[in-house]
Formats: structure tokens, C-alpha cells, sequence
């Protein structure tokens, strides 16, 4: 056990392990050991009364008949919060059920919020199976468990360790207590569950974006789902996150083969529809349906008060504020601009790709075949909700002009340039970790890169793929691209080479990053795993997160106007990222209406915060509302 400056020990019923903790702690750790029963009660036990003794002779502060639901009773009025709180197999006492025995898990979590500091431990050792983790060993079904994550996750709290309980590490404690008997807890197998807080959830608010067109600044809203990601700046130069220390080493050992030039990227985080259609070509995962369409005010002040009057009036914010606006490029509040579906004039989108910059690129005077141009930063996309798809990410573009004639730089070369590349920067994280003891960076072993393919000539799709994957198991991670640009299509006379990289996803990959959501959390523990740039297997800080299905049906009038990927994207802003997956269950047709049935699973789980089923619930209720009135279904 990590020893804190001030302990706290709860529901001790002979205080045997509060006496064995006190003899291996150190004399700055305070310890206050608390039983629920009087103390006339427990002297009456001739171990109990030596153990009081023993910890008030060691300089510990005893107390009985505290309720460890209501702690703030207690200990309202202390100097200081406790470092750390402990509770060794919590129970309700008599014979109790697993339902009375969560409810009194959670008023236990509630009461620890108002006596822990901010970042302290609690500590929760339960018997063997109870805990309903995969931590456990068998593990029973979650609704026969007492769902401590769940338990906890109500009053904020996640699941940050799970270790063995070990009581030869505390030779006089002796258990008891079982059903508020003199019986001792099984204790083999049994788990410590190490719990720490997570930061809130918090709800997203409109915010005024300014993108850069055509060298004059433009007021749009941004869509809501980008708000909190639009200018997290993972790439500058003075940032420490994974994604940027990756992106340098992957460029250095590319420099050291052939020469290259980065180049700083567009102050542009919007784009023309024009300019994006004319590099569709060599763009081929990217359509207009996952685009983030803007519209342009006309009135900064105009625009930005309505939306949000309208918001302040009870309206909820949707996830693209059209209504709000009037083109200012084709100066119209048509619907078909409205909806950014059927508007043949101008328009805007976030930018979707790298690619867009392809023919800047060639355009430079210092423009040289054979001389590799790089340049990196955030693309945006509207996607389908799953565990593999990102509507924000970050990319790098390579880009090669090829001489011509044999012996020159080849489509075959760049893929084994980059292959290679990759290989080094994992081959140093091996190194770096191969001395670590624990057992899951001994057994390391890092992804290779594959190439794909394609129907036409010279274009690859790279993936990233596991040396253990079975034969015939397709467990890769599409990662990039490789494809050659034809003159005709570019404002220069070479053939261009063009790789193109997610760096997202081969970060979340190659460092086992479980959810590419953790790249993007506001909590200090995922950046302090990567000082000064180092990059290093992944340690989760928050392990066995809860996770709630909810399902939702509902009538569509014509399912060719039902916009999947706009219901996903509502969901996206409803649930702050909440929701990992939606699986279409059900689909049928009215015989008599012609009405469409859709029936969708949604599963709600957050990688680095505390969901609750209330929260959940919630969201789920909040989706319902918003999906009747924006996307005009009709719910069942």
C-alpha cells in the first residue's frame, strides 16, 4: 500500500489492521482508525482492546460509532482532508443482498467526496468476484456484482488501480466482521480497488470561431462537437504530447535518408467547397457527407446574438447553427445553403484533409523534384460513431515530385522509407521499456506497417497491424495512405508522390492508447506519462470503466432523407463523447404507412471520466428530445 501523509481507516471492527498499518508506517503518516460499533462493545473483545491501546500508544487518533456514510459529520471541521481513505471489505452487516450492499457502496463514495483531498486514494478491498471487474478471477455477471465502478462513478470517482490484497504484508491483522459477526471475510483472491477523482463533466457552450479565407477574416460558429478541440495546439512547438513527439521523431528518421523541408501550415482551419473538390481525386476517404459545412455571417453581431437569444430563449444549441446565418459568399439564406446539401455556390467546410494544400505545395518557388515537403496538423470530419473513427485527428503529408526515367525516387522506395521510419521510432520505445518490470511492457511488442493495395496503379492503403494476429485475422488499423498525383490534376509538370498519415491512430496503437478519446482529455495524468517528449507505453489511469446500453426506436418518413451520420454527429454533442458505439438492432417497414422503424443500441462509457447510469440516463433523454425536433423522426 502507498502510504499518504494522513489516513483515514473506516468500518475496523477489531482494529487489528489500523495497529499493523501503524507499525509499518513511517512517523510522518497520521493515521485515524474508525469502527462503527461504541467502544464498550468493541473492548469487550480482549484483541480489539490491545489494538486501541497499541494505536493510541503509536500517537493514531481512534474514534467509534462513525458512520462512513456520513464522514462529513465527522470530520467537517479538520485542518486538513485525508491523503487517503481505506475500507477492508465493506459490508452491510446481517444478511444482506448485493442490491443493499451497492447502495451502501455508493452513500460510502458520497460521503468520502467531502473528506479526501483532490488528489487523494480511496482504497475499497473486496472478496473475491464482488467487485464485478475483469479484474476479478472467476468473474460473476455484472448484475450479481456489487458494480463498484459504478457505485463510485456517481460520486465522481474512477477506477485508478487494482491490486492484490496481501495480509502477510500485515502479520497481527486478523479479519472478522462478516454479516456483524465474530466470522472472518474470505480473503483469497481478494482485490484492493484503488479509486481517485476524475474531472467533471461539463457541457459544451457555443463558441464564436474566426477562420482565415482568402486573406480576410470570417465569423462563423463552430459545430459544437469541435469546440473543445479546435484549439488544443497538440503541435506546437512547445507541446509535450505524444502525438507531436511522434510526428518529430517519424520526421527526423525520414530527414536522415533523403532530404526534406517541413513546411508551417495554413493559418486556415476552413476552406473553400471548391478548393476541397478540386483535390477529391487523390482524396478518396474523404466525401461531401463527412464534411463539416459552415456558413458565413454577414453580421458578426447579427448572427452571433441570434443564436444566442434563441439558445437563452430554451432553444437547445444544435450541432450546426445554419439557421442562424446568411451566406456571405453567395449571399443567401436559401435551405438548400442552409442545409449544406444542394447548394451549387460557395460554401465552407473544415478543413478534411491535408491534401487540400497539395497544389500550394507544388506551387512554392523553392518547389524541387525528389526533395521530400512535410507538413502537419488538425483535419476535421464528420464520422459514424465507433471505436476506430475520429472526427478530429491530426495528420502528416509527405510529398515527393518524381523526375523522370528509371532510378529515380519510387512509389516502392517511399513505402519502405516510411516503413522503416516508423520502425525506428518503435524499436526506441521497446528500448526504453524493455527494463521496466512490469509485465505487460516486458511482453511488448510493437505493430508493424502493412501496404495495401488498391484498384489503381500505385495507390497503398498502410496499416498498422499486430504480430500476433492469427492467420487470416484482419485486427489492422488503417493508418494512411500512399498514391501519385498525375500532372494533368497539378499546377507542375512532375508526377507527385503523396503519403498521407493519421498520427492519432498510430499513436493510440503503437503506445496502446485503449481509446483514441484519451488523447484529447484535460487530465494532467495521460500528458505527465510523456516528460520532456519521451514516448512510452501507456499506463491507464482510469481501468474497467462502467458502461450503460441504452436503445432508442423511432419512425423515419423517407430513410433516404434520414441522415445517419448527422444522428451520430447529435449524439456526439449530446453525450460529450460519452457514447463509444451505435449498432443499427432493427429495421422494418410499416405494410400500410410505408413508415420506416429504425432501432439503434447506443453504449455510453467515458475513457477518463466518471459516467454515472444517472448521467447516462440523461443524455439518453436529452438525445430522444433533440433527435425528434432536428432530425423530424418520429419517436416510438
Amino acid at each position: 500500500m502507498k502510504l499518504g501523509r494522513h489516513i483515514l481507516l473506516v468500518g475496523e471492527g477489531n482494529y487489528s489492521f489500523s495497529a499493523a498499518l501503524s507499525d509499518v508506517s513511517s512517523q510522518e503518516t497520521c493515521i485515524t482508525a474508525t469502527g462503527y460499533e461504541s467502544e464498550e462493545i468493541i473492548t469487550q473483545q480482549a484483541l480489539a482492546r490491545e489494538n486501541v491501546q497499541h494505536l493510541r500508544e503509536n500517537g493514531a487518533q481512534v474514534y467509534f460509532q462513525v458512520d462512513c456514510t456520513k464522514l462529513k459529520d465527522y470530520f467537517a471541521t479538520a485542518k486538513s482532508r485525508f491523503d487517503q481513505i481505506v475500507f477492508n471489505f465493506p459490508h452491510c452487516g446481517k444478511k444482506t443482498g448485493v442490491r443493499k450492499n451497492r447502495e451502501f457502496l455508493e452513500k460510502f463514495f458520497r460521503s468520502c467526496a467531502g473528506v479526501l483531498t483532490d488528489d487523494g486514494e480511496i482504497h475499497v478491498s473486496l472478496c473475491r468476484g464482488q467487485g464485478g471487474t475483469p479484474a476479478d478471477h472467476p468473474i460473476r455477471e455484472w448484475h450479481n456484482s456489487w458494480q463498484v465502478t459504478a457505485m463510485a462513478a456517481r460520486s465522481g470517482f474512477i477506477l485508478s488501480s487494482v491490486k492484490p490484497f496481501n495480509p502477510d504484508c500485515y502479520t497481527e491483522y486478523k479479519c472478522t466482521g462478516y454479516r456483524s459477526q465474530e466470522k472472518p471475510f474470505h480473503v483469497e483472491d481478494a482485490l484492493i480497488h484503488i479509486f481517485t477523482r476524475s474531472l467533471p463533466l461539463e457541457g459544451s457552450e457555443s463558441a464564436n470561431g474566426a477562420g482565415k479565407l482568402i486573406n480576410r477574416e470570417v465569423p462563423f460558429l463552430l459545430p459544437d462537437v469541435l469546440l473543445d478541440r479546435i484549439s488544443r495546439n497538440f503541435l506546437d512547438i512547445s507541446s509535450h504530447h505524444p502525438v507531436r513527439t511522434f510526428s518529430e521523431q517519424l520526421i527526423t528518421a525520414i530527414s536522415s535518408a533523403f532530404p526534406l523541408q517541413k513546411v508551417d501550415l495554413p493559418n486556415t482551419t476552413c476552406i473553400e467547397s471548391d478548393k476541397f473538390k478540386s483535390a477529391l481525386s487523390w482524396s478518396t476517404s474523404v466525401s461531401d457527407s463527412s464534411l463539416f459545412w459552415l456558413s458565413v455571417a454577414k453580421e458578426r453581431s447579427i448572427c452571433f446574438e441570434h443564436a444566442r437569444n434563441e439558445m437563452d430563449r430554451g432553444f437547445p444549441a444544435p450541432a450546426f447553427h445554419y439557421s442562424h446565418f446568411v451566406c456571405e459568399v453567395c449571399d443567401t439564406d436559401d435551405p438548400a445553403f442552409i442545409s449544406g446539401q444542394n447548394c451549387s455556390k460557395a460554401r465552407l467546410c473544415m478543413r478534411p484533409s491535408l491534401t487540400v494544400c497539395v497544389q500550394d505545395l507544388c506551387q512554392r518557388p523553392d518547389f524541387v523534384p525528389e526533395k521530400i515537403y512535410v507538413l502537419s496538423g488538425p483535419v476535421f470530419r464528420r464520422c459514424l460513431i465507433s471505436p476506430r473513427t475520429m472526427p478530429v485527428y491530426h495528420e502528416t503529408l509527405f510529398l515527393c515530385g518524381l523526375r523522370n526515367g528509371p532510378g529515380g525516387f519510387s512509389v516502392e522506395l517511399f513505402m519502405d522509407t516510411i516503413s522503416a521510419s516508423i520502425k525506428s521510432v518503435t524499436d526506441s520505445i521497446s528500448k526504453e521499456t524493455k527494463d521496466n518490470q512490469d509485465e505487460r511492457e516486458i511482453h511488448y511488442s510493437p505493430p508493424f506497417i502493412s501496404f495495401h493495395q488498391q484498384f489503381k496503379e500505385g495507390d497503398y492503403s498502410i496499416f498498422l497491424e499486430s504480430r500476433h494476429s492469427e492467420a487470416g485475422e484482419n485486427d489492422g488499423l488503417c493508418v494512411g495512405f500512399i498514391t501519385t498525383v498525375p500532372p494533368e490534376q497539378l499546377p507542375c509538370d512532375s508526377l507527385v508522390l503523396l503519403a498521407v498519415l493519421n498520427l492519432d491512430a498510430l499513436v493510440i496503437r503503437i503506445l496502446g492508447v485503449p481509446d483514441w478519446r484519451m488523447l484529447w482529455t484535460y487530465d494532467g495524468r495521460f500528458i505527465s506519462q510523456f516528460p520532456c517528449g519521451k514516448l512510452k507505453l501507456f499506463s491507464s489511469f482510469s481501468m474497467y470503466p462502467p458502461s450503460y446500453v441504452h436503445d432508442i426506436s423511432f419512425w423515419v418518413n423517407d430513410e433516404e432523407q434520414f441522415d445517419e451520420v448527422e444522428f451520430h454527429t447529435l449524439v456526439r454533442r449530446v453525450s460529450k463523447e460519452c457514447v463509444t458505439d451505435i449498432q443499427l438492432l432493427d429495421r422494418f417497414q410499416h405494410h400500410q404507412t410505408g413508415m420506416i422503424s429504425l432501432c439503434y443500441r447506443l453504449i455510453y462509457q467515458s475513457c477518463d471520466k466518471a459516467l454515472s447510469d444517472v448521467q447516462a440516463s440523461t443524455m439518453q433523454l436529452q438525445i430522444r428530445q433533440e433527435l425528434q425536433m432536428l432530425l423530424h423522426v418520429t419517436l416510438r
